[in-house]
Parts: structure tokens; sequence; C-alpha cells
């Protein structure tokens, strides 16, 4: 199995887990909103103990909110990389297929990979291949990425 395959299974396992301890807390309080700060810490824990470079957008493709290992990496501060300030960090000659590809997935609302150079905070470029899957919020139906 390869690495990414490795990381999806455990990340549905954890999705699956997430889901079920929701419920549970759901029939055991009843309070939603409290339910609600758990699911969102345990989603924060899971993404800050992963060891790859993971960011969230909003519907429209356009990073909101902190991104820890984003930051980490890139050396971009929050006002940097949001909305779409993040192509900055991907390599010149890679800029325009990322966009492209992005675009028509946010669109389409489907999953998207591709390969690109990333500039890593210390000005050096290396490279990443580039996996994005649409995560739809059951209330909205609108998704964010991750």
């Amino acid at each position: 199995m390869n690495p990414l395959e490795t990381i999806d299974a455990e990340l549905s396992r954890g999705k699956l887990r997430i889901a079920q301890l929701e419920r549970e807390a759901i029939e055991q309080s009843g309070d939603a909103a409290k339910v609600l700060r758990v699911q969102l810490d345990r989603y924060q824990s899971l993404v800050l103990a992963m060891a790859q470079l993971i960011w969230t957008t909003d519907e429209n493709g356009e990073m909101v909110g902190e991104q820890p290992s984003w930051s980490a990496y890139t050396g971009q501060t929050i006002d940097q990389y949001r909305r779409r300030g993040w192509i900055d960090a991907v390599h010149p000659d890679d800029r325009a297929n990322d966009l492209r590809l992005w675009e028509h997935a946010v669109v389409a609302r489907s999953p998207c990979e591709y390969e690109h150079r990333l500039r890593r905070h210390d000005g050096e470029y290396r490279h990443f291949s580039v996996r994005a899957v649409p995560v739809f919020a059951a209330v909205t139906e609108r998704p964010c990425w991750c």
C-alpha cells in the first residue's frame, strides 16, 4: 500500500470514529453547540497531528482562517496566503496550471490532483503531489476543501 493510500485509509477511519463519537455525544448530551465544539477540536487535533501540508478553503477555493502547516512550510502569514495569496508560494511556472485545475475542481465540486513546486520558508522549491478533496457540510451542502 502506498503512503497516500495509507493516509487516506487512516483519515477515513478517523472520520468514521469522529462521526460515531459525535452521535454518542449528541445522544448523551443533547447539546448541539457543545458537540460541534468537540467535533471541531477533534478535527483540528487530527490535522495538526498529520505530517502533511493540509489546508482548508471555503466553497470558492479561497484559504480562510489559520493554516498552521501551510504557514510553517511556506513561511507565509495569514495575510499573505488568505484568499488566493497561496498561489504566490507556488513556482511561477506552475501557477497557471494550478489555478486552472483548482478552479475547475471548485466549480465541478470534485477532487483534484496535480503536481507542482512549492516554495519552502527558506526560498527553496520542492516538488509536491497535491490531492484536494471537497468535504461537504451536511447542513449547508457547501464544500470546504481539504
